[in-house]
């Protein structure tokens, strides 16, 4: 099973997936996380290896401000399709037959960023449609007004500010990241397999509480990954 949380940034994704998959291993299921954002994926050849470091260098080791300048748009919604592809391939199918694999984010907000940035969110879906999806997508329905109060800085990614916003960082976030939950939640909704979590468990406030909340919604479709009583 392939199980992606989703949301805003600062709403907890990194920390919910890797406290599930913690809790699914002290039940004794075969579960492992997957790291988007990274490109060590296992034992690997030099040559795919260098082929994935570059891929990564090219999206994750530039300055935002000067690859947003010199490219197109269109450039990084094809780029950032090819490393999705890319971890698919090489972090989640090869784990995904026997084990629970659980990823902080899949390219949803990504397509969010970008259905705002271009109004062009056909062409973007259509780009993304051969990347497959998550078996389960769990979303963090978090308000920005509750996010922005869990950071101490903010980079201009996350408030707007490459995408026609000005001013104070902490304002721009929270406006920037409700138009974002918006479009989420509209492409969101009604996906194979999505789970708001404001739906499934609206008073979970803590970890725990929403790690149980999705270990309930899903434990009928778990027996197999399971190793022992």
């Amino acid at each position: 099973m392939f199980l992606a949380i989703e949301g805003l940034d600062a709403s907890g994704k990194n920390t919910v997936s890797l406290e599930l998959v913690s809790y699914l291993q002290s039940l004794r299921y075969r579960a492992c996380h997957i790291d988007k954002n990274s490109c060590d994926f296992g034992d690997l050849d030099e040559n795919t290896l260098r082929v994935i470091r570059n891929f990564h260098d090219t999206i994750y080791n530039q300055d935002p401000q000067e690859y947003y300048n010199q490219y197109e748009k269109t450039f990084w919604v094809t780029t950032q399709a090819s490393w999705f592809n890319l971890v698919y391939s090489f972090g989640v199918r090869p784990r995904v037959s026997d084990s629970i694999v659980v990823s902080a984010g899949w390219f949803y907000k990504f397509l969010a960023k970008y259905a705002r940035k271009m109004q062009e969110i056909d062409w973007i879906l259509d780009v993304f449609e051969a990347i497959p999806e998550p078996d389960v997508t769990v979303f963090l329905d978090v308000s920005p007004s509750v996010t922005v109060t869990r950071r101490d800085s903010f980079t201009k990614t996350e408030t707007g500010h490459l995408d026609g916003y000005v001013g104070d960082m902490s304002t721009t976030f929270v406006a920037y990241q409700k138009e974002l939950l918006t479009i989420l939640k509209g492409h969101g909704r009604g996906r194979n397999g999505s789970i708001f979590i404001s739906d499934l468990c609206p008073a979970a406030s803590t970890v725990s509480e929403i790690v149980a909340a999705i270990y309930g919604a899903i434990a009928g479709c778990l027996e197999e990954y399971q190793t022992g009583p």
